[in-house]
């Protein structure tokens, strides 16, 4: 495995048998849970949370997700309370070093309200936040926005300054052609304006843009986690965008921190034949 790092992890000491582990003064912090928490709202149809079939962002992220090998659990805000009870492990310690908000529309009670708090500013966790998940008042907060209506864009991406999650992406690369073997009705964003969530800067930093608008920002807490806003417009199928992808793969080490990812010696050819038939 290759481990590529974004933030010091505490060293490694090899102890003799018997001996206990005293931390080293001024060490740095234990690496967050390389796990990922994708919180929705009411987008899985399916009750018994088994099948994903829906056609919008939520099956596209699960898929990115998957193809990225990046290990991760999906919380129902319909179904599940945001607590302590799914976020925290028996030493008070975080399940999971960051988390994909996609749950428009959703509210959170003072508790849930709160613990999120805490495992953003106080633990360090990691949040990415979707387009007009912006209007919960928390995740504004823990942005560094504050939600200022509609507004409509071009849709163009336009970065603003050197940043990491930027660097080497593509911007507004041409919109590929959907063969007859992958369209859809939900498909690669192609219209001349997007409508979308209107924010103002309250301390995030803008490191891309659609005109005027803020379209990528990020907020780093002292000494807590870092948060991301991506305005992955839903009703234009934005997230379809390869340079969107790209964007949000790279968002994820830099909240994350570090990233895995698996190395193979290239002993071995798979060769496929049947694209119907992979599974």
């Amino acid at each position: 495995m290759l481990l590529r790092l974004l933030r010091p992890l505490a060293p490694l000491a090899l102890l003799a048998p018997g001996l206990a582990a005293t931390p080293a003064r001024g060490a740095a912090p234990a690496p967050l849970p390389y796990r990922f928490l994708v919180v929705i709202h009411d987008q899985w149809k399916d009750p018994a949370s088994e099948v994903i079939q829906e056609r919008n962002e939520f099956s596209l992220l699960c898929s990115l997700l998957r193809s990225w090998g990046l290990p991760f659990a999906i919380h129902r805000l319909d179904q599940q309370r945001f607590d302590a009870y799914h976020l925290l492990d028996r030493e008070g310690r975080p399940l999971y070093g960051t988390i994909l908000w996609n749950a428009p529309g959703a509210a959170l009670d003072a508790h849930g309200t709160g613990t999120l708090r805490l495992l953003v500013r106080d633990h360090g966790v990691g949040l990415v936040a979707f387009s007009d998940t912006v209007e919960n008042p928390v995740i504004a907060e823990l942005a560094g926005l504050r939600p200022q209506g509609k507004s409509t864009t071009t849709g163009r991406l336009e970065p603003a300054g050197e940043h990491f999650i930027t660097r080497g992406v593509e911007p507004n690369p041409p919109v590929p052609v959907v063969t007859k073997l992958h369209r859809s009705p939900w498909t690669t964003a192609n219209q001349p304006t997007v409508s979308g969530p209107n924010v103002a800067l309250a301390g995030a930093t803008a490191i891309a843009r659609s005109g005027s608008q803020p379209l990528l920002t990020v907020h780093a807490h002292p000494g807590g986690g870092r948060v991301v806003w991506l305005d992955v417009e839903r009703s234009s199928g934005r997230l379809f965008r390869q340079e969107m992808r790209d964007i949000l793969k790279r968002a994820l080490v830099w909240v994350q921190g570090y990233a895995l990812y698996a190395e193979y010696p290239r002993s071995v050819v798979l060769s496929m034949d049947d694209m119907g038939s992979s599974d």
